[in-house]
């Protein structure tokens, strides 16, 4: 044990001392490889060119690069479960919702650190996510057999906050053997650079300009030192004085312009390698800090702030309303739903606890919006029959019978407000967290208005739902991101059956059973490099 600590120490010093004589190109790539504070353990290093103590804040000790640490944010975030209503927490995706009586489609973007000049640059701290969804409370064939559905458009506005108490540690306490295979890879970006910038024909050119003016020089010292010979043949010492003058003037201006070319050919242009080549050495970076080491113990942590506008249209049936023409007995009545919320949200592993050694997500949630009495109502199946005679006389009996078929709610639409409170809980169940089992609640607590008084005062009983996801993901071989996210769920609707439904008595009998699917696009974030 003390060999290897030994070992390491050596190691850790010898990556210190090297990087001092390092060049940097003035790239951020090439900044985070010739970084001295890396692997800093005991927080003593001062790298004024690099620093960024958030950075090591997160991971209590820098065994990781800026851009890597970012990268590995991202992968994680692609592993979340969708929620309740079938959206991602943040990120680029398509999203898929299926069940008999609840189907949606969504599409979210999201962008990082908006504030920043260079999002890429800077750890991840806020995420801003523009979500659009349309969703159909009937059937999904009514889409395609039906003109009257009862249907939603909302529009999602998402700020996420980052806190301190994001984590990802490393429980080996030193790196020293990652700090020397950084060494190399640092060594060999810099003489891939200097092979680049040698290559460019505008560094060409300015070396062939230096030395046709060597080689002029280097003709006029030939001139002077064949003059040279013929004073001292006629004896003109004071002659030879003077053109030996002049060549040692010419040696020195030669010795100085060889100097600069020596100093153009290790220097190279003040270029900055190509992006293809810079993605080929944060690939290897990454790599390097995320699959040579393993991350023991992590946790990411945000706060969301939401806002959601949205636009409904019910189908209510009205008995009292003339049967002719054909459904005029069912209103589409339109609703504009406001709603504002914050919830906050913990992904997290801990080793040393057998239940948390994969993985665990944990959102809580809390949002208040205006509300109606259907929004949790179910509909009931209207069948419409119109009979039509297909003769002309009167002793023509053939009839047709056009059947049409309706979901409809047969309360009239009153408004109200609600508090809607969340909780989401999954729990993974393997290291590379493919495999999920999450709990969801939803409690909706209606009041009629806002002042102080009625935002206090609950009317009824609280709608509760209740549901179980299994979730399941398909994951790149490159860096174990999700490609793809699917989650078999079944939902038990109005717990306490607070809408009064006469025929499906039993709570297990409110249920709904579907699909979720979470596209992830191939980039988290719009603005990310």
């Amino acid at each position: 044990m003390k060999r290897y600590v030994l070992f390491s120490v050596v190691l850790h010093c010898g990556y210190l001392g090297f990087g001092q004589n390092l060049k940097k190109d003035g790239s951020f790539l090439s900044r985070q490889l010739h970084n001295l504070c890396y692997c800093d353990t005991t927080n003593t290093c001062k790298d004024e060119s690099f620093k960024d103590t958030t950075l090591n804040l997160f991971t209590r000790g820098k065994f990781i690069s800026l851009s890597s640490f970012n990268k590995l944010i991202r992968r994680d975030l692609t592993l979340i479960t969708l929620n309740e209503e079938g959206l991602p927490s943040l990120g680029n995706y398509a999203s898929v919702k299926y069940s008999e009586n609840d189907s949606r489609l969504a599409l979210s973007t999201s962008f990082f650190n908006i504030f920043k000049k260079r999002p890429s640059e800077n750890l991840t701290r806020n995420v801003l996510t523009i979500g659009i969804n349309a969703s159909v409370q009937d059937n999904i064939s009514s889409l395609f057999s039906n003109s009257r559905i009862n249907n939603k458009t909302e529009l999602t506005l998402k700020f996420s906050l980052i806190n301190k108490s994001t984590r990802y540690k490393y429980l080996l306490k030193d790196c020293g053997y990652l700090a020397f295979k950084r060494q190399y890879l640092a060594m060999a970006y810099d003489t891939e650079t200097d092979l680049r910038k040698n290559d460019t024909i505008a560094f060409k050119s300015q070396i062939r300009l230096l030395g046709e003016e060597r080689k002029k020089i280097e003709d006029k010292i030939n001139e002077y030192e064949l003059l040279l010979k013929v004073k001292e043949l006629h004896s003109l010492p004071k002659d030879s004085e003077k053109i030996r003058g002049k060549i040692d003037s010419l040696k020195i201006e030669e010795l100085i312009l060889v100097k600069k070319i020596i100093e153009k050919r290790l220097k190279g242009p003040d270029i900055i390698p190509d992006q293809k080549f810079m993605e080929a050495y944060e690939k290897r970076l990454y790599e390097l800090e995320t699959k040579d080491i393993k991350w023991d113990k992590f946790r990411i942590s945000w706060l969301d702030l939401i806002m959601n506008f949205s636009g409904e249209t019910y189908q209510i049936y009205d008995k009292k309303l003339p049967l002719v023409p054909k459904d005029s007995q069912i209103v589409s009545t339109p609703f504009q739903r406001f709603s504002i919320g914050i919830s906050y949200n913990n992904f997290f592993s801990k080793p040393s606890s057998l239940f948390l050694k994969n993985g665990f997500l944990l959102k809580i949630g809390y949002k208040i919006e205006n509300d109606n009495n259907l929004s949790q109502a179910k509909t009931k199946e209207i069948v419409t029959t119109e009979t039509q005679r297909l003769g002309t006389l009167p002793y023509d009996t053939l009839k047709r019978e056009i059947i049409s078929r309706s979901n409809v709610f047969t309360k009239a639409l009153e408004k109200n407000y609600a508090h809607v409170l969340n909780v989401q809980a999954t729990r993974y169940f393997n290291e590379s967290k493919k495999n999920a089992l999450s709990i969801y609640y939803e409690s909706r607590f209606q009041f009629n208005n806002l002042s102080f008084d009625g935002f206090y005062k609950i009317e009824g009983k609280p709608v509760m739902n209740f549901g179980l996801g299994y979730f399941f993901a398909i994951q790149k071989k490159e860096d174990l991101s999700s490609l793809i996210n699917l989650e078999l769920y079944l939902k038990f609707n109005d717990i306490l059956n607070s809408q009064l439904d006469k025929i499906n008595r039993n709570f297990y009998q409110r249920n709904e059973i579907g699909l979720k699917i979470g596209l992830p696009f191939n980039s988290l974030f719009i603005n990310q490099q």
